[in-house]
């Protein structure tokens, strides 16, 4: 077993709301992304979450989890290195 310190880039899309000027408040994004990813794999062990868990399942299983909560979303990048990632735009 060993660990990574993957970063995730989400992206949504969508018209700014006219009042805000905002698609989605990135405290509220960033909220969702907590409660529906980040306590469920942080400091936890992935092979429990997916038989297979690459970047590329994980990148998937994101988007699953999180477009029920996004619907804006349009875009998953996660980062394994600084320079290596993967993208994920749904199927």
């Amino acid at each position: 077993m060993h660990g990574h310190n993957y970063r995730l880039l989400v992206q949504v899309e969508g018209q700014p709301d006219p009042g805000t000027g905002m698609i989605l408040d990135f405290v509220k994004l960033q909220a969702i992304v907590q409660e529906a990813i980040l306590e469920r794999c942080d400091h936890h062990t992935l092979n429990d979450l997916m038989d297979n868990p690459t970047a590329e399942n994980l990148a998937r299983w994101m988007w699953v989890e999180l477009r029920p909560h996004l619907p804006g979303l349009c875009e998953l990048e996660l980062f394994e290195t600084d320079e290596l990632s993967v993208i994920y735009r749904g199927e």
